[in-house]
């Protein structure tokens, strides 16, 4: 049999199986009021009359029992309204049963409709017995009835295991925070799924309003917009918000979801709730081990571009200062090496320590590697402030830190870039500050420095310059020039000075004064060097292929080139390739090399000493070690410094001191060379002090090779008209 839903619709019920149309039980209804009856009540009037029909009996009646009591229908010929008040239902519900009336015979069937059991009866006008039709009919009710049966069953499971179904996916919705949504944007109704309540930390939803009085005041505009399918043109949308919970808690929440669209408008939006506060959490943990120091518990580099990115915007849009303060341990190795790598941690985390206890809540403290820490002060009012702050840390860490195996002696030296006073977003915060830090390192221990942007402008300058030497080094625009020395009493040339000139293309020729720092480059400085040194021998071979006697030719080395390992190697290479003999060539060591006590640097000029090579020390006078270095054995010879020869003449201080080092150097065995010989009275004196060897602009000045062959052939040629005739 079917259920009421399968029943057409005719007349009211109030919910208990009763009639409650104004017809009384115990009387005969016409087909009209039959259609009124509740779907059960007619439907059993249907089956009544059909049953009825095939036993060809003219009535019919219906039982539900209880208060609801029987009703007849059809039209037979006798009185169905007796029938009925005279019905009484047999006692057991066990296959049909015949029931006599007055005069009438009721054949009557149990029957189960719309899950109400029932009597249904035929009736005939007269005494009828039992017959195999009506064993037929009731085989075809009992079998209705059974699949009736069975389909209920089935149905009942069916609901029962998508309850339990709806029930597992709630819960499983409530586990993991999702709840569902649905707005009927044309009808005003909002749907909320239990688990949706749940993640929004409600017993209920029962509407948009009540919805949106989970979120924060400030975001309930955004939700609003998504919900009403109006945040943007797409149809999806992903809003991330906060809810807060009844007890005043914050959480994270995702609503994304579709906006279905009727006629080109928003007609429903369907929506995933979820409550990703955990995620959020976990990604904020991941983020604080991701952006912290373990050691120190500060900031790491990876907060150093996005923290001083913020400094300067807050700076630029409110007119308040930024600084970048480099914070670098004096000797920290020293610490490590001498007290161990776990005193090196203490002093780390006393400086962060400090650092932190220092500066301001709304500053940032940062560890960027090893010893070296940062503070990045935003909102800074003025730079003296700021340059107070840095003397204050620097003083502050100038102590002793107890560490496991006794104190460690603790100071900082400290770098200050300020912007937009020292620095524009141009120029990198963290370079100048470095410079800074440089600056202060080399002042000493505990120095504070603050970026100067003229020597920013000097270092800038400088390596442009080197840029262009080692461009002009590429195109061979350096050359060597030779400056001729002289003997003092006979005006003979005893040798050269092989000098490095830079023709340039649009400069003419250039002097060493213009490119001097080049020679200090750790890229360029070496093969600038070169310049002279393959110069020099290829000049000497040369001059001896003319026949000219030159004496020899001094070579200036540099630093770069007397901490090659290879050094002597090359040299012996060059003599052997030119044809050259050790007698020919000096080589010239400023006094500031030596001072750095560099082993190779003493084995080189060692080693060039033994192979036969005189060693000359320049500029004799300016260093801080002078008598120190002149009794090394490779030194052979004495340059006396221009700024002494070239004063000689005008301040008697000078003239001395030309005249005590004369005077030493002929008593160690020493030659003396006086340079930057400029007038001719200066040259008178040296010549009276017994100086044996000068060179300078009166003489002459540095020349190319040609010309320098052509002054060395002239003043040959002098030397031998001025002998013949002392002859």
């Amino acid at each position: 049999m079917q259920d009421d839903a399968d029943l057409p619709s005719g007349g009211d019920s109030d919910g208990k199986g009763r009639r409650s149309n104004g017809s009384g039980a115990g009387r005969a209804l016409v087909p009209a009021e039959v259609d009124g009856l509740p779907p059960y009540a007619c439907r059993a009037a249907r089956i009544a009359g059909h049953v009825a029909a095939v036993l060809g009996m003219p009535g019919a009646l219906v039982d539900f029992g209880g208060a609801e009591g029987a009703f007849g229908v059809g039209h037979p010929p006798f009185d169905l309204d007796a029938v009925v008040a005279g019905w009484e239902a047999p006692a057991v519900r066990r296959g049909p049963a015949r029931v006599d009336v007055g005069g009438a015979t009721c054949l009557a069937f149990p029957v189960n409709v719309g899950g109400r059991d029932a009597w249904i009866a035929a009736i005939a006008g007269d005494h009828r017995p039992l017959t195999p039709e009506t064993a037929a009919v009731q085989a075809l009710l009992a079998e209705l009835e059974d699949d009736a049966r069975v389909r209920r069953a089935a149905l009942s499971a069916w609901v029962r295991r998508l309850e339990a179904e709806h029930k597992r996916v709630e819960r499983a919705h409530r586990l993991v925070g999702i709840g569902t949504l649905v707005h009927d944007i044309e009808a005003g109704i909002l749907e909320a799924t239990p688990s949706a309540a749940h993640v929004l930390g409600r017993a209920a939803v029962d509407d948009l309003a009540d919805f949106l009085a989970a979120f924060d005041p400030f975001d309930r505009t955004v939700v609003r917009a998504a919900l009403d399918g109006t945040l943007g043109e797409a149809d999806t949308f992903d809003v991330h918000r906060d809810v807060i919970d009844p007890g005043g808690g914050r959480r994270s929440i995702r609503l994304h979801g579709e906006v279905q669209r009727r006629d080109g408008k928003p007609a429903r939006v369907f929506a995933l709730l979820q409550d990703v506060t955990a995620e959020r959490t976990r990604l904020e943990e991941m983020r604080d081990l991701a952006e912290h120091d373990p050691l120190t518990g500060v900031a790491n580099r990876t907060v150093f571009e996005r923290a001083v990115g913020e400094a300067v915007r807050l700076a630029d849009r409110e007119r308040f200062h930024a600084a970048l303060l480099l914070v670098d341990v004096d000797r920290f190795k020293d610490i490590n090496d001498t007290l161990g790598h776990l005193a090196g941690d203490t002093v780390l985390k006393h400086v962060s320590r400090a650092l932190v206890s220092l500066t301001r809540a709304s500053d940032t403290v940062l560890r960027l590697a090893g010893d070296e820490f940062a503070v990045i002060v935003a909102r800074a009012a003025d730079p003296d402030g700021l340059m107070a702050l840095a003397e204050r840390i620097a003083t502050s860490l100038a102590t002793t830190v107890s560490v496991a195996d006794g104190t460690a002696s603790l100071s900082v030296s400290i770098g200050v870039a300020i912007y937009p006073n020292d620095v524009t977003p141009s120029v990198d915060i963290y370079r100048a500050a470095d410079e800074a830090l440089l600056a202060a390192k080399a002042a000493g221990r505990g120095s504070v420095r603050r970026f100067d942007p003229a020597t920013r402008a000097r270092k800038e300058s400088r390596r442009a310059m080197i840029s262009r030497v080692r461009a002009g080094l590429v195109r061979g625009e350096f050359v060597p020039y030779f400056q001729p020395k002289l003997d003092l009493r006979s005006g003979g040339v005893v040798g050269f000075e092989a000098l490095c000139r830079w023709t340039h293309p649009d400069h003419g020729t250039l002097g060493p004064s213009t490119f001097f720092p080049a020679f200090e480059d750790a890229d360029v400085g070496g093969p600038l060097s070169d310049v002279a040194l393959v110069g020099s021998f290829e000049a000497a071979r040369r001059f001896r292929e003319k026949g000219l006697p030159f004496g020899h030719i001094a070579i200036n080395l540099s630093r770069a080139q007397l901490e090659r390992e290879d050094l002597p190697e090359r040299v012996h290479r060059l003599q052997a390739d030119n044809g050259v003999s050790a007698e020919e060539i000096v080589f010239e060591v400023l006094e500031n090399v030596l001072i750095r006590d560099h082993r190779t640097v003493y084995r080189n000029l060692t080693e060039l000493y033994r192979q036969g090579f005189r060693v000359a020390l320049d500029d004799f006078g300016t260093g801080f070690a002078s008598l120190t270095h002149i009794r090394e054995p490779f030194i052979r010879e004495v340059k006396i410094d221009r700024s002494f020869i070239s004063h000689a003449s005008s301040n008697p201080q000078d003239l001395q001191i030309v005249a005590a080092i004369v005077q030493m150097a002929r008593k160690l065995g020493l030659t003396i060379v006086a340079e930057g010989i400029e007038d001719e009275e200066t040259l008178r004196q040296l010549q009276e002090l017994g100086c044996a060897v000068g060179q300078g602009f009166v003489f002459s000045e540095a020349l190319p090779f040609a010309s320098a062959e052509e002054f060395l052939s002239r003043q040959n040629r002098i030397t031998r008209l001025l002998e013949q005739r002392d002859a």
